[in-house]
């Protein structure tokens, strides 16, 4: 076992060209991740693509995707590995300003709300204009902590999934006010 871990004699450049690779992986998954994205305005296969992505890849045993009303309250929209309960439930909190962010660490009203449901990190989904929710990731199922790698693939995933869910919300934001529209003229 110990001979698998030695590093190779002939050069350095093995390390280093093992490290282009892996980045070469990550940049094609977010280019993957970016098109599957993007391809739907469906609100729902938007969230649950953005989460299944990360928990996959890491083997997280479970998370969650928050969208945020811009009031100081985010909305449970999906969960995997977790109650079906959770969903449509109201958590007081506010979205973090920084990229990925351990529970442990962050200063939030509901902090104790995800350590209850067994959440480790928190990763903000922030729009152009504004912060859309986040995506709430649990343990890895090897306990192993979160790379560093790791956590800037999931900063740039959030900044790709922003996007696509602001695009979402206003896509069902049209649906919600032509359902009224209509409504209203079959009422005339």
């Amino acid at each position: 076992m110990e001979s698998s871990r030695q590093q190779d004699p002939l050069s350095g450049g093995d390390s280093i060209a093992r490290q282009l690779d892996e980045r070469l992986v990550e940049l094609q998954a977010l280019f993957e991740m970016s098109q599957v994205l993007n391809s739907s305005l469906n609100l729902k296969t938007i969230l649950d693509n953005l989460l299944l992505t990360p928990m996959g890849r890491m083997m997280i045993s479970k998370g969650m995707v928050l969208l945020y009303d811009g009031r100081g309250r985010c909305t449970v929209e999906t969960v995997k590995g977790m109650p079906r309960e959770l969903v449509g439930k109201m958590v007081e909190t506010e979205v973090p300003a920084a990229g990925p962010t351990l529970v442990s660490e962050a200063q939030l009203a509901a902090a104790e709300f995800f350590r209850h449901f067994g959440i480790q990190l928190l990763v903000p989904l922030v729009s152009t204009t504004r912060p859309v929710g986040m995506l709430c990731l649990g343990p890895k199922i090897t306990n192993a902590s979160y790379t560093a790698s790791e956590l800037e693939f999931l900063g740039s995933l959030s900044n790709i999934a922003a996007t696509a869910v602001e695009n979402g919300l206003i896509v069902e934001e049209l649906r919600r006010v032509n359902r009224e529209l209509d409504k209203k003229i079959q009422e005339l």
